[in-house]
């Protein structure tokens, strides 16, 4: 059943249960029936797969110390998203929807990556798995290790005053989001905060989130910039009946504007550096899209559903593993994800092998596995743009 929902899947990432059949028996001489491999999904197969998934993501952790030089003086930077698909309309009991025109059914993969040491944490459910109060419950029940200093990236969509106020509570814990326009803020004689009148280039200031006291930064935008950042806004307000956004809103947009707890040493180019993290998540995504088709479930059974997206999970969570292999081979050089999901669907047929061999034969795999990724999957610069691990090794922390 693992082998069928991981390895399994991502040689047909899309498959039927035919389709699975045929696996089975080509690489394993199992003569299974896609009627067979459908009685043995039930809640136990589903449940199966979930502890698998946890074995996993357990197994997800860099050997080594990150070293780049602007991060190293945390123990763990934590990255959220999520992302959602659209499932049968059928499973809207098992899988809420958001609602609207699309489909009433739906899942959500709410994604924690540690960017420090490679591990991940995820949660499957539905629309009701909302962003926000996820990462609120993530803080007060300590469900990431907080040792050493910890920083927590986030979009918009899991801004919440309780939550940062948290951090800015206990030491150590740091963050660093994008402001939220419609956030209260006031300055510390308890008025409050117009941004309209305060916002310019190169501003730092003190506020108050609630009753903690945190840092205002912004920096004007290039006009192109801006200018298409108000585009978004006045389209997305069409679409919600909202008419035009308001005067106050458009000079907003011409600022990136960010809220943290992070000390001073951290300036606002070195705000905008460590910000440019939070896009590794996006890649994680696109390749969970576009090489797993993790969003591709044909069946109307919640627990294939589950069993089909554990598994690729799965692949997902052993994939990273390798990357962080790979990466301890190299001289501060990193590993793209999606290279490295591509290259593993191409060596498919050889884990089956290996699995089916022995568990010697299989750790080989792997041991090889992470050498040719290291060769082969090296993130690159675009021309004269450096990637994100160079701009990061280039920045140096400011003395307070």
């Amino acid at each position: 059943l693992l082998m069928t929902f991981s390895v399994g899947a991502l040689a047909v990432p899309d498959g039927t249960l035919s389709q699975f059949a045929a696996y089975l028996s080509a690489s394993f001489g199992v003569k299974a029936s896609p009627q067979a491999i459908h009685d043995r999904i039930d809640a136990s197969a589903a449940e199966f797969m979930r502890l698998c998934l946890a074995k996993a993501l357990a197994a997800c952790l860099r050997p080594l110390p990150l070293k780049r030089s602007l991060v190293e003086s945390f123990s763990h930077i934590y990255i959220i998203d999520s992302t959602n698909f659209q499932l049968d309309p059928a499973l809207v009991a098992s899988f809420k929807g958001a609602g609207g025109a699309s489909s009433p059914a739906a899942m959500r993969i709410q994604l924690v990556v540690d960017y420090i040491t490679g591990r991940l944490h995820v949660e499957l459910g539905d629309a009701t798995l909302c962003d926000a109060p996820t990462l609120e419950r993530l803080v007060a029940s300590a469900a990431l290790p907080h040792d050493g200093n910890c920083l927590y990236l986030a979009d918009l969509g899991y801004f919440k005053t309780a939550t940062y106020q948290r951090l800015s509570s206990a030491e150590g814990q740091y963050f660093l989001s994008k402001l939220n326009f419609s956030a209260q803020l006031k300055n510390s004689d308890g008025d409050a905060i117009e941004l309209e009148k305060v916002l310019c280039d190169d501003l730092d200031m003190p506020v108050w989130l609630g009753s903690s006291e945190v840092r205002l930064l912004s920096m004007r935008l290039p006009d192109d910039v801006a200018e298409a950042r108000i585009r978004k806004a006045e389209e997305a307000a069409r679409c919600k009946r909202k008419g035009s956004i308001s005067a106050s809103y458009r000079r907003f947009l011409h600022f990136s504007v960010f809220i943290s707890n992070l000390p001073h040493g951290f300036d606002m180019h070195l705000m905008h550096e460590l910000y440019r993290i939070r896009w590794q998540i996006e890649l994680v995504f696109k390749s969970w899209k576009s090489i797993l088709k993790i969003h591709k479930i044909r069946s109307a059974r919640p627990e294939r559903v589950l069993c089909e997206v554990c598994g690729k999970l799965v692949v997902a969570a052993l994939s990273s593993l390798a990357c962080c292999l790979a990466e301890a081979t190299l001289d501060r050089q990193v590993i793209s994800p999606f290279r490295a999901l591509k290259h593993l669907r191409t060596v498919a047929g050889r884990w089956s092998d290996s699995i089916l061999r022995s568990a010697q034969a299989h750790a080989e795999f792997l041991s090889d596995l992470a050498m040719e990724m290291a060769r082969l999957c090296k993130k690159s610069s675009r021309g004269k743009t450096p990637n994100l691990e160079m701009r990061l090794q280039k920045a140096r922390l400011k003395s307070p």
